[in-house]
């Protein structure tokens, strides 16, 4: 089997968190079964992928979600260069082993319906998505920058809160994962095909920067969109405004950071894009009807 865990140093020596960083030999374990699920990061180049009896074209940058039984053999490539994320299911769920996994939804509590939306690029394979996301080059730099910060918090372990930070790391990369994924097939109930303009990239713009701040004059610049024309689009095909579909994003991000690790509330705030403590937790209650600690206290999973 592979090794898809990170031991711990000073801190929780010899204990094993199921993640790993790996830039070497990325594709050399796809002919048997796993233990493990395994995100491919290709940074550059291109490939000539046989998995699961098809042929695919493999073009950077992009990212492969395999699961436990994807086979896999790179058939030949130019120029390719690539890093891996490799991660148990159960960093997700305590309760996701893989037979789990392959339940029909009836078997599993509503939680463990939930979370399974983390996982949807490597579990909801078709004819047509095999596994495989093509990204433009803000998600590239987005997923990228993410898989940086995971191999340094599973490399330095700064502290005690290394492995909720790496984490929180991961949750981020499988929620962009999952969206994009959605957007690919239809951008959930968003109906972009009402409208022929840029609102699908803005969106994916908020999903890809929401960690920064992020201005009306920013995107109208960025998008060379006019102030009226973003607000009533925008608002005409999510039902939201541009502000409320990004703080919702915020929220949506912070309320399952709390409910699935014990980093810090304050270090949460500042990795959704918060600037003042008051305001989040003012918005936070207001949406979700408890304070953050409150709603850690109530949901998570860990306490």
């Amino acid at each position: 089997m592979s090794t898809y865990f990170t031991e711990g140093k000073i801190f929780y020596p010899g204990f094993q968190f199921p993640i790993h960083h790996t830039s070497a030999n990325c594709f050399t374990d796809g002919a048997n079964k796993r233990d493990h699920y395994k995100m491919i990061f290709v940074i550059s180049g291109t490939g000539i992928l046989t998995l699961n009896n098809h042929k695919q074209i493999i073009v950077a940058p992009s990212a492969l979600c395999l699961n436990e039984t994807d086979t896999f053999s790179l058939e030949s490539e130019v120029s390719l260069q690539c890093t891996a994320i490799f991660f148990h299911p159960q960093i997700i769920n305590q309760h996701f082993d893989f037979p789990v996994l392959r339940a029909s939804d009836h078997q599993l509590s509503l939680n463990e319906i939930q979370d399974l939306y983390w996982l949807n690029p490597f579990l909801r394979k078709t004819n047509e998505f095999m596994g495989l996301l093509h990204l433009g080059p803000s998600n590239a730099r987005r997923i990228h920058n993410i898989i940086d910060n995971i191999k340094n918090a599973l490399d330095i372990q700064l502290d005690d809160d290394w492995p909720c930070r790496s984490r929180t790391y991961l949750i981020e990369m499988l929620f962009l994962l999952s969206r994009l994924l959605i957007i690919d097939e239809a951008l959930e109930s968003v109906e972009l095909d009402k409208d022929p303009g840029d609102i699908k990239e803005i969106i994916l713009y908020l999903y890809t920067n929401y960690m920064n701040k992020i201005t009306i004059q920013e995107l109208t610049d960025k998008f060379h969109i006019n102030r009226t024309s973003l607000t009533e689009r925008f608002r005409g095909i999510t039902g939201h405004s541009v502000m409320e579909y990004l703080i919702s994003l915020r929220l949506y991000l912070a309320s399952k950071m709390l409910k699935e690790t014990l980093l810090p509330i304050s270090e949460i705030i500042e990795r959704v894009g918060f600037s003042d403590i008051t305001h989040f937790g003012r918005m936070f209650k207001k949406n979700f009807g408890y304070s953050p600690s409150e709603y850690r206290s109530i949901h998570c999973t860990m306490l």
